[in-house]
């Protein structure tokens, strides 16, 4: 049928029996419509949720990063991710999904973006100070909890750093920033093993391949922490081996 004439049957004016054919077919549009907000129809039962994996035992080599970071489910995606395991390193990365109401979006974004400020201009400790009030205003704000977590690495302050990384991933498990993130402050605490899982999960979760595989690059050539650089160096070799999500 061409172009022309479906225009002209579409604005016909419809036949005695096409229009009693309407009508029936309005009022039992209405008759459903009202049912559906009355609440007498029934939906369709949401799909059930997926049981989480059994978290992995870590090994006594992976025992001083696994209290470290102190979520059974990151510390079995990175085990996993280091063995090659994607698929269930997936499900444990997933598994770390914790919902969080919204707080005060705009007064998070005005703290969020006096840090970034701060943050251009070097001044790490008072980032993460603008960060953390912007993290209190919105918990459930990735970028605010992933900027809080950076800024934290960025000062020195490690320790202090993972725990809001981890709230980022919790927020949305597949941020390839807060992997790479996390393995920063994995490197520079000696967890190399780690680190270089940290980075193969950024790798693989990462919207944009070529972008990460150039950070990597730069980031073992010049990156300040030595620690970092050399589990930058690991990844390259590794990265041609990890499938995408």
């Amino acid at each position: 049928m061409d172009d022309k004439r479906q225009d002209h049957e579409a604005t016909a004016l419809p036949s005695g029996r096409g229009l009693l054919i309407a009508l029936i077919a309005f009022a039992v549009a209405v008759v459903l419509a009202a049912g559906i907000l009355s609440g007498q129809l029934k939906r369709a039962p949401p799909k059930p949720d997926v049981p989480a994996p059994a978290p992995l035992q870590p090994t006594a080599a992976w025992t001083a990063p696994a209290a470290l970071v102190d979520d059974v489910h990151a510390v079995s995606a990175l085990i996993l991710a280091f063995d090659g395991n994607w698929s269930d390193a997936d499900r444990h990365a997933r598994a770390m999904f914790r919902p969080i109401a919204r707080g005060d979006e705009m007064a998070a974004r005005k703290s969020n973006d006096a840090g970034l400020a701060y943050f251009r201009a070097g001044d790490y400790a008072s980032a993460a100070m603008a960060f953390d009030l912007a993290t209190r205003a919105d918990p459930a704000d990735v970028e605010v909890a992933n900027n809080l977590g950076y800024a934290y690495i960025k000062a020195g302050r490690m320790r202090e750093g993972v725990p809001s990384v981890i709230r980022a991933l919790r927020l949305v498990p597949e941020r390839s920033s807060a992997w790479a993130n996390l393995s920063e402050a994995l490197a520079d605490l000696g967890h190399d093993d780690a680190a270089l899982a940290a980075l193969l999960l950024a790798f693989r979760y990462s919207a944009n391949r070529n972008e990460t595989h150039d950070f990597l690059v730069e980031a073992a050539r010049e990156h300040s922490s030595v620690a970092f650089r050399r589990q930058s160096t690991r990844a390259l070799k590794k990265i041609d081996s990890v499938p995408r999500s």
